[in-house]
């Protein structure tokens, strides 16, 4: 009888094992990308943090979830440059930061597998910061996009691949009329003059058709204003116009805040995924924002038939709380959060932990 019984388990067992190889050899291929925010370490209200714990001490509570994609992309908020390099004059005081050299080894270490350079800080050091932030992420092994030495290079496309399935990201700065005369000769990359991308609806319509021919999917990381405040008009017109364009995916940051989610014919935009460790003080009692003061690591699944899903995980960062470490989001929080953001999204979702889970 006990030996008919194993013989009865280890058969079961057999089987079931049997059964669940099959299935992952069945499963439809995935390519999965984690989108966060704008990121900037050792600005000067951290600095101290930093050179007591290192760089990679904001990162601790926020890591694992963001390495269980197969990419890791983000907004590099701050240029990486010598002490040395001056910035441009500006005609007011601004908040100028900088990332010292030895940042571009810690955002490899958390992970990062590219960095969109296309935000309203990246040319503040001018183009001696760009091209130093642009060696020393290369060096560092990690891949950028949404500036360049030119306007072909600005605008080419991150394409990442895996499993047969390709997905190309674009990055773009609107183009603000005051940053279009700032420092040497403006902030936006021309034929033959480093900059960023200028995010206008010419640009999005020709960069996503040629990214269209390259690739399956394409997402845009678009960096607009404006701080502290909810979503404006300016930044429905232009996901608007990228999905009327043939958009899979529009990722927003610049705000600072976590802002609405939303769907255009059936495309999910993201307006603002807020920060992710962006390291200064932060506004948000002055803009009565703490209750968006979340970082949104949001994980994009694609299949070789259509986005499949997207996995969205907050993180409270406002820094007069958390002091420059963002924490995860309670239950309640997330609760909060999510039914103030997600109201108007049409699609379903579902709760795992404090993570919301958007099926298409």
């Amino acid at each position: 009888m006990k030996r008919a019984t194993t013989i009865g388990i280890a058969v079961f067992f057999t089987v079931a094992v049997s059964f669940l190889v099959a299935c992952q050899r069945n499963a439809a291929p995935e390519l999965s990308i984690v989108f966060v925010g704008d990121t900037g370490l050792g600005d000067y209200p951290s600095k101290e943090l930093a050179a007591r714990h290192g760089y990679d001490y904001s990162f601790r509570h926020m890591r694992k979830t963001a390495r269980r994609g197969d990419f890791l992309v983000g907004n590099l908020e701050t240029p990486i440059a010598t002490p040395d390099t001056p910035h441009i004059q500006f005609d007011k005081p601004i908040f100028v930061p900088r990332h010292e050299p030895e940042a571009a080894g810690a955002l490899a270490r958390e992970g990062f597998a590219a960095l969109g350079l296309a935000n309203n800080h990246m040319m503040d050091y001018g183009v001696s910061g760009l091209r130093q932030t642009l060696s020393y992420l290369r060096k560092a092994g990690v891949r950028s996009f949404g500036a360049g030495e030119d306007e072909n290079a600005a605008r080419a496309p991150l394409v990442l691949e895996k499993n047969g399935i390709r997905v190309a990201v674009l990055a773009y700065f609107q183009h603000h009329p005051a940053y279009r005369k700032r420092g040497e000769g403006g902030w936006f990359a021309a034929a033959a003059k480093p900059g960023v991308a200028a995010l206008t609806e010419v640009n999005l319509r020709e960069d996503i058709a040629a990214a269209k021919q390259r690739a399956d999917f394409v997402t845009v990381l678009l960096h607009y204003r404006i701080n502290y405040r909810p979503v404006q008009g300016v930044q429905r017109r232009f996901a608007r116009r990228a999905v009327e364009a043939g958009v899979d995916l529009v990722i927003g940051h610049g705000p600072h805040i976590a802002q609405r989610f939303t769907t255009i014919n059936g495309k999910p935009v993201l307006h603002s995924i807020g920060n992710y460790v962006w390291q200064n003080a932060g506004r948000y009692e002055k803009f009565d924002m703490d209750r968006r003061a979340y970082s949104l690591v949001t994980e994009a699944t694609f299949t070789s038939a259509k986005l499949a899903r997207l996995e969205i995980t907050p993180f409270y960062s406002n820094h007069a709380v958390t002091k420059f470490v963002p924490q995860p989001a309670t239950r309640a929080q997330a609760r909060a959060l999510f039914k103030d953001i997600l109201s108007r999204l049409k699609s379903t979702w579902r709760w795992a932990g404090t993570t919301v889970v958007v099926d298409f």
